[in-house]
């Protein structure tokens, strides 16, 4: 008999401790995905506004500021309001030839710059453009997107809607190409092919 009631006492025992070890797994995966969206959501923002602008080579202007001596184009845009995040995706496409309808992908590099303002230490130059992010590396190992944050310790870093924002593209290549910019951002972006006055 009190064999019996040990074994059904032991019984009930590990099956509580099962139930706890499934529910500690639980947890650790639910802290787990928020910890991963977070993190996600702290580098890349929400990104819910995409904002666009297509354009051949020939509708923009050349840039001063060449990247590696490359035959380099350039455009800009504003923010609607100061953002964490910003995700930057610039598509290049081109015909390989006169014979052929169907376009290709061409590898392209960019730069995100913004323009800051000078004119108080430098009576000849009234504004320069600083570097915020790239979609390659020293390697040249380049990327589709680039993702540019903002910094809290570093005022050149930021993303504010007083600021006037660049994008360098070069494909290294002297090809007719047709690009297609696309900006991911929890606020509206206005794209501009021209630097405004």
């Amino acid at each position: 008999m009190h064999h019996t009631e040990d074994y059904f006492i032991i019984e009930f025992i590990s099956g509580v401790r099962a139930s706890m070890k499934n529910i500690q797994i639980l947890i650790s995966l639910l802290v787990l995905s928020v910890l991963t969206a977070c993190a996600g959501a702290g580098t890349r923002g929400s990104g819910d506004i995409m904002s666009t602008l297509s354009a051949s080579s020939g509708e923009l202007s050349p840039c001063p500021d060449a990247i590696d001596r490359g035959k380099t184009y350039q455009l800009f845009f504003r923010l609607e309001k100061a953002t964490r995040c910003i995700r930057v995706s610039v598509i290049a496409q081109f015909y390989p030839n006169e014979f052929t309808t169907k376009m290709r992908v061409a590898k392209t590099y960019f730069t995100v710059d913004r323009m800051i303002d000078i004119s108080s230490f430098n009576k000849k130059r009234a504004s320069l453009f600083t570097e915020m992010g790239r979609n390659f590396t020293g390697a040249w190992d380049q990327q589709r997107d680039a993702t540019v944050c903002a910094s809290i310790t570093d005022p050149l870093q930021k993303l504010d809607s007083q600021s006037i924002y660049r994008i360098r593209i070069t494909t290294f290549e002297n090809d007719n190409y047709q690009f297609q910019i696309i900006i991911y951002t929890d606020e509206k972006v206005q794209l501009l092919k021209e630097l405004p006055r």
